[in-house]
């Protein structure tokens, strides 16, 4: 459920002094776009408290206090004219890849990691991670998303690509997420793109964030949960996991919970 004394932060977050200067809301999408379905749902969620609640864990589940709210609050700030989903073209461009798209977007993937008892981690650039999440959830995964970060035109990241996308992937996160109960495995959606290229300039609003361990779940809590593996999902097999999630995953190492596979977006069968 959506905290409710987020509501007031919300309100107060829209308060500007007099003598200010006021910043107009960032572009999230466009309210002509279609959902991965070519429909319109996506407006029955293009609220701070419907998406958040379709994106997340399910009730009484031990998930629910990792599932982070800001990118979802933001979607509160602009006109409705200025909300949307992504664009096709855009979309086709962030999808890239054997296991993304609006065409496979219901296939179950990971069906087998689900039976595992598995945690797994989608560290992919935002929209990427998010259409992916989609295979997650048809196989039987909740969502857990970590976009702790706010949209700002001089933003250093564009996390406004991650809400669009949130919007166009909508309505099959609400199919989808019916048949999940609080003991189904955790998908963690992060954005790969979080910690930034480089540091702020002046003027610039600087919104990278760091996962923190309060948004790790430890060794204990994934045993008191029945996880017995975890398996990380990078975008190419050079790639690494950033220092964030990679210190937390030596940490686990470190504490005896050693099951920790990783696999790659390029790899056609997905296998860890």
């Amino acid at each position: 459920m959506y905290p409710l004394w987020l509501k007031l932060l919300e309100w107060i977050g829209r308060l500007r002094l007099p003598l200010g200067p006021r910043i107009s809301p960032v572009t999230i999408g466009h309210p002509s776009h279609c959902d991965y379905a070519g429909g319109m749902e996506w407006k029955d969620f293009a609220g701070a408290e419907a998406l958040y609640d379709v994106w997340g864990p399910v009730a009484d589940s031990p998930w629910v206090s990792y599932h982070c709210v800001p990118l979802f609050a933001a979607i509160d700030a602009p006109a409705v004219s200025q909300i949307g989903p992504l664009d096709p073209d855009t979309a086709a461009a962030l999808e890239r890849g054997p296991h993304l798209g609006a065409c496979p977007a219901l296939e179950p993937l990971g069906a087998a990691w689900t039976d595992s008892g598995s945690w797994v981690i989608l560290d992919l650039p935002g929209p990427a991670s998010v259409a992916l999440a989609i295979r997650f959830l048809a196989a039987g995964f909740q969502p857990i998303c970590t976009f702790n970060h706010w949209p700002h035109p001089k933003g250093l990241l564009q996390p406004e690509q991650v809400l669009a996308q949130l919007l166009r992937y909508a309505p099959a996160a609400d199919r989808l997420r019916k048949n999940l109960l609080p003991g189904s495995p955790p998908l963690w959606i992060c954005d790969r793109h979080r910690l930034g290229t480089r540091p702020g300039l002046p003027r610039e609003f600087d919104n990278r964030y760091y996962l923190e361990d309060a948004l790790l779940p430890s060794r204990a809590q994934l045993e008191a949960a029945g996880i017995r593996q975890v398996i990380y999902v990078q975008p190419g097999p050079r790639d690494r996991p950033l220092p964030d999630i990679g210190d937390h995953l030596h940490q686990l190492q470190k504490s005896g919970f050693t099951t920790i596979f990783s696999t790659h977006l390029e790899d056609p069968e997905l296998a860890c």
